[in-house]
């Protein structure tokens, strides 16, 4: 089973995501790649993801966990070479600023499939 290891972020040329999963992604079913970002204590909460399903890329959002709406995020890159996984988003991300902590999560099939934490450099 795919077990998500390890995850970067990085804010050069929009909101670069790399997620590193050891085992297989599956080609039939689905399984979700995002990146929640909490900009303070009262927020700005965002969180950034992708869903693929039967292989193909589906959908990109930006759910907003203060305003609790979700938008659709056009113009998304997703490329998996290896075991590694890079998502852009381009777009500007007020929510990701030095500081903000942000966690890194994958779900496969409808199960948590690992989970890393970081700090916005």
């Amino acid at each position: 089973m795919a077990q998500l290891t390890d995850a970067s972020l990085s804010t050069k040329g929009g909101l670069l995501l790399t997620y590193t999963v050891e085992g297989t992604l599956p080609d039939a079913g689905h399984w979700l790649l995002s990146t929640t970002v909490v900009g303070g204590e009262n927020g700005p909460i965002h969180q950034y993801g992708v869903k693929v399903v039967d292989g193909a890329h589906v959908a990109s959002f930006d759910f907003d966990h203060v305003a609790g709406r979700q938008h659709d995020a056009p113009g998304v890159s997703l490329s998996r070479i290896g075991d590694k996984t890079t998502v852009r988003f381009p777009l500007d991300v007020e929510a990701v600023t030095p500081g903000a902590k942000w966690q890194a999560d994958l779900d496969v099939n409808g199960h948590d499939s690992g989970s890393v934490e970081g700090v916005v450099e």
